[in-house]
């Protein structure tokens, strides 16, 4: 008889023990609900505190005073890459100069050259304007380099792991990307 009362007190607290084992994982499980609700909470306000900075009829000006300034520096580019009005003369002048420094240079050299044609390689002219020669340049190997294997790939392939040592995505820490903190100090 003392038996079963034993099997029955714990019965009583095994089932008092897995209400409260349930009650605990609602309990952990409960908090984690709120954590979720606290941040997107958090995110909507502060979504709203941002939007509320800004205007969208002032975003769109923004944005119409953004493309006249870009087509204005658009303009002055092309401003820029036009010749001058008086280019084409002096342009037409500077290879009828070549021309006659070339025939002169090809005649002292005991050559003649064609009028008008201008010869493989002109001589260089110094700052002063004198023709004058170059230092002789260093000589090229004759053979092809042989390539190094690359650090960090297989020697086989060649290719080296772009990024393995920076890590992960590249931003200033965190999850949030580069220059997200640079946007927010911009609108505050």
């Amino acid at each position: 008889m003392m038996a079963k009362r034993y099997d029955q007190q714990i019965a009583v607290i095994r089932g008092g023990m897995d209400k409260l084992e349930t009650l605990k994982m609602t309990l952990e499980q409960q908090q984690h609900v709120k954590g979720f609700v606290d941040s997107i909470g958090s995110g909507a306000r502060m979504l709203k505190a941002t939007n509320a900075q800004m205007d969208a009829d002032d975003i769109g000006e923004l944005m119409g005073d953004l493309e006249e300034e870009m087509a204005v520096a658009t303009d002055v580019g092309d401003s820029m890459a036009q010749p001058l009005a008086g280019d084409l003369s002096m342009d037409a002048e500077l290879e009828d100069e070549l021309n006659q420094m070339t025939e002169e240079q090809a005649l002292g050299q005991g050559t003649t050259a064609a009028p008008g044609a201008a010869a493989a390689a002109p001589a260089p002219v110094h700052a002063e304007g004198m023709p004058g020669t170059l230092p002789a340049m260093p000589s090229v190997p004759s053979e092809p380099a042989v390539a190094a294997p690359a650090m960090g790939g297989s020697a086989s392939s060649g290719r080296v792991a772009v990024g393995a040592a920076s890590g992960s995505g590249g931003g200033s820490g965190g999850d949030s990307p580069a220059g997200f903190e640079d946007l927010a100090a911009m609108m505050s």
